[in-house]
């Protein structure tokens, strides 16, 4: 049989394809993601304080969150299509870290002196990317296995939006345990635990997703 025949032959059995398999996938992803983070964030740090989540600071921390995952949603989708360009869905992804990262730093530069390096640091700078990793292992885990059942094509970007799906979801969780309040903080060290879950994924990637 020709190359050609089987390809036609291949194309006239298949079946009408699943075009609410993504939204599904991100849907099902989110809540697991969202869940597992924050039981791991208040397992890890303690309970949820009401008064904490009723300060603007736990807000910031949640609505950065949530654009980065909504912006990350759609470069997961779209990395799990055959031949779909991604560049714009970096690009913008990019965009709003380096705008946070600006806001944070102008932030701090218009506090006073003394306060800057705790405006930078907080508490707990050395743990918290390390933290937002490991509270997004099980999201990532759950990403990883909804990529593999769309079509990627770039294993190795595929794994990176996974990471950075997961990454932004779980941080919305970690948030509630993070009694953090600094904008600067936020800005620098939450976009660093995302970005190291979304180096995680991008190792991972080629070994889990390949065809």
């Amino acid at each position: 049989m020709k190359t050609d025949e089987l390809i036609q032959m291949l194309s006239t059995r298949a079946g009408p394809a699943d075009l609410q398999l993504p939204r599904r996938l991100v849907a099902r992803t989110i809540l697991f993601t969202l869940l597992a983070a924050t039981l791991l964030s208040i397992t890890l740090m303690g309970g949820a304080s009401i008064e904490n989540m009723l300060q603007s600071a736990f807000w910031l921390k949640v609505a950065y969150a949530g654009l980065l995952a909504a912006l990350a949603s759609h470069l997961f989708v779209n990395a799990g299509k055959p031949a779909v360009p991604l560049t714009q869905n970096i690009k913008r992804l990019a965009s709003l870290v380096l705008l946070a990262i600006g806001l944070g730093l102008a932030y701090c530069l218009a506090a006073p002196l003394g306060e800057r390096l705790t405006l930078i640091t907080g508490h707990s700078w050395l743990a918290c990317p390390w933290l937002i990793a490991l509270v997004s292992a099980p999201g990532l885990a759950a990403s990883l296995i909804a990529m593999s059942a769309m079509a990627p094509t770039q294993p190795r970007i595929a794994g990176f939006a996974c990471g950075i799906f997961a990454g932004a979801v779980s941080s919305a969780g970690y948030a509630i345990a993070c009694t953090e309040s600094s904008p600067t903080f936020v800005a620098l060290w939450y976009s660093a635990g995302i970005l190291l879950v979304g180096v995680i994924g991008a190792l991972l990637g080629p070994r889990v997703l390949r065809w």
